[in-house]
């Protein structure tokens, strides 16, 4: 569960008929300095100056106008900002790199929920 002040920031991208909302949230239990290897001195050195973070994707599709969160797909450990030799922004994330996959992950696991939500609607 996040809170509003943990919301970094949101989109809507359209793939393919769908809309899908993209919300990025701060990620508390990801931290570079035990994170692995992979982070240079200098990029540990930007982190501690906030300039970037680890950030959790959620993709929701929407369908009229109403968020499925049972076929939601959620990456935590995603970099998210001003780094030495790279900026990685929100562009990025649902251009690049994980949106794209995480649309394929949102869309396969809405098909799993479809004939609940057709049976959920028939009620009405």
């Amino acid at each position: 569960m996040c809170f509003m002040a943990d919301i970094i920031e949101t989109r809507t991208v359209h793939h393919e008929g769908v809309d899908y909302f993209v919300q990025l949230t701060h990620d508390h239990d990801t931290n570079p300095e035990t994170d692995g290897d992979w982070a240079s001195p200098e990029d540990l050195e930007w982190w501690r100056r906030d300039d970037w973070q680890y950030v959790i994707v959620t993709v929701t599709p929407v369908i009229a106008g109403a968020e499925i969160t049972t076929a939601a797909d959620v990456l935590g450990s995603v970099v998210y900002g001003f780094l030495p030799k790279a900026t990685i922004d929100m562009d990025a994330i649902c251009n690049v790199h994980p949106v794209p996959d995480m649309i394929d992950v949102a869309r396969d696991n809405l098909r799993k929920v479809r004939p609940v939500l057709v049976e959920a609607l028939t009620l009405f």
